[in-house]
């Protein structure tokens, strides 16, 4: 019994901390989602307020016809919600991808 409260401390205790480092990956991915949603906005397909990232990405996959939009928001959610780092490679695809999709009209 002692154990198990000790755990759950333990859980509560670490997400509450902020983790270190975060803030090195946290931007660029932080920033190419608020990209899709701008461009989003801009073609009209504003993001409510009460909608979750992943909430919306029905509705972003219906705009673009294509799943890189979707693929950022879980990334985002992942990162911003769990604390789920993506390899910087993965990284470098999406915003290459994403570049190339939002020059389409």
């Amino acid at each position: 019994m002692l154990d198990d409260l000790k755990g759950a401390w333990q859980n509560v205790r670490n997400r509450l901390r902020r983790r270190v480092g975060a803030g090195e990956h946290d931007l660029p991915l932080a920033r190419l989602y608020f990209d899709v949603l701008a461009d989003a906005e801009r073609r009209g397909n504003v993001r409510p307020i009460a909608r979750t990232p992943l909430q919306f990405t029905m509705s972003l996959y219906s705009q673009y016809k294509s799943d890189i939009p979707v693929e950022i928001s879980e990334r985002f959610s992942r990162l911003r919600y769990g604390g789920v780092d993506s390899p910087p490679a993965d990284f470098v695809r999406l915003e290459q991808a994403w570049l190339l999709l939002k020059e389409e009209p």
